[in-house]
């Protein structure tokens, strides 16, 4: 049973939430994800909004699609962050390229759907030198 399984079939978690932070603290990408979804909403956890964007940051930086999208959105969105409309855009950038490494689960395809709407829609509120500069930035380390 993965992680996201876990994530699905128990609210609250509980103790799910401690084994996910511990795999989280140990350095995997999709835990880290799910932990900072549990902070951004508080289930199991202490919701806090700062902790999300942390454990969102890592599993970005891990190569984890899904963090990549949430923390374009709470980027982009301004939420628990100044607002950054070229580097949430960065991040969806990489969330999009990281996603075609999906299987092609019924989950990953709707993973993939959610990506792709939330990149056009960023993308529809960009100037041209936006665009610009976070596929810079998403091309870049």
């Amino acid at each position: 049973m993965g992680l996201f399984d876990l994530f699905k079939k128990a609210s609250p978690l509980g103790r799910q939430a401690s084994i996910i932070k511990a795999r989280a603290e140990q350095g995997d990408p999709e835990a880290q994800s799910v932990l900072g979804e549990l902070h951004r909403k508080g289930d199991g956890v202490s919701q806090s909004n700062s902790e999300a964007l942390y454990w969102f940051r890592k599993s970005a930086v891990g190569g984890n699609a899904i963090g990549q999208f949430n923390l374009a959105v709470m980027i982009f969105s301004g939420e628990g962050v100044k607002q950054d409309v070229v580097e949430g855009y960065k991040w969806i950038l990489r969330a999009a390229s990281s996603s075609t490494m999906l299987s092609k689960q019924q989950d990953d395809e709707l993973v993939r759907n959610q990506i792709d709407a939330i990149k056009k829609l960023i993308e529809s509120n960009l100037t041209l030198e936006q665009l610009a500069e976070g596929k810079r930035q998403a091309l870049a380390s």
